[in-house]
């Protein structure tokens, strides 16, 4: 056909393009027309409903004003990194806690209480003497109502006992330069009403002195009740 482009010359907003091949896109020229860039259609009736339908529409979007007013949106980032503006800080220490040989002792001990989140964010602890430490006669862990929270993985062998899932014979940190948790990924976020325990099992025959330090942040979650199963938007 005359004026058609050879095979392959063709493309969006070509000189040889029919109106129908993208016409948004053509490059018109001097003296022709403009494409129409029409937001609505002034020529047609706006959209109308029978009052059952608006009956329906006002019925629908009550409801969902009170869903969205009952329902805890937060725009932060994870409480691990960045807890709410309303949370408490708390930082849990302990000097002089002795713990004999085969004893179990609870360093630490808080009752996060119902509709209470808490995050775990450091700890650090020191043992004197020592040696029983570096030796492996000592195992830690954290628990939630007497269940172990799962997050030490230690291989080691100690001389008593394999060491069981959740504890550790090796602790980071002490309470000079306590280890974050934080920064490190592997915070311990707790949903209340739980009872948040740090315990130590002494498995040798030398008693220890144990001196630690905790932090957490604890907050509340505002408003009513069924509120509070959508708490997990802030973690």
């Amino acid at each position: 056909m005359p004026g058609r482009p050879p095979p392959g010359r063709g493309g969006v907003g070509g000189v040889f393009d029919d109106d129908y091949s993208a016409s948004g896109y053509k490059d018109y020229g001097q003296g022709e027309k403009r494409a129409q860039n029409l937001v609505f259609d002034p020529t047609k009736n706006p959209f109308r409903v029978s009052p059952e339908q608006e009956a329906m529409l006002d019925a629908f979007m009550h409801r969902l004003n009170q869903e969205l007013q009952r329902t805890l949106i937060y725009a932060k980032r994870p409480a691990f990194v960045e807890p709410p503006f309303f949370a408490k800080p708390v930082i849990k220490s302990v000097c002089g806690l002795l713990v004999a040989g085969g004893a179990i002792a609870s360093i630490f001990d808080r009752v996060i209480e119902d509709r209470q989140r808490a995050v775990v964010s450091f700890f650090g602890v020191d043992v004197s003497p020592i040696i029983p430490l570096l030796n492996c006669e000592l195992e830690f862990w954290f628990s939630l109502d007497a269940d172990v929270v799962p997050i030490f993985d230690d291989q080691s062998q100690a001389p008593y006992t394999v060491v069981g899932t959740g504890r550790t014979t090796v602790l980071p940190g002490s309470v000079e330069n306590p280890f974050c948790m934080a920064a490190c990924g592997t915070p311990i976020h707790i949903k209340g009403k739980k009872r948040l325990t740090f315990n130590v099992e002494n498995m040798g025959t030398t008693s220890v002195t144990i001196r630690a330090v905790m932090g957490y942040w604890q907050y509340w979650l505002p408003f009513g009740a069924t509120e509070f199963e959508a708490a997990e938007v802030q973690l």
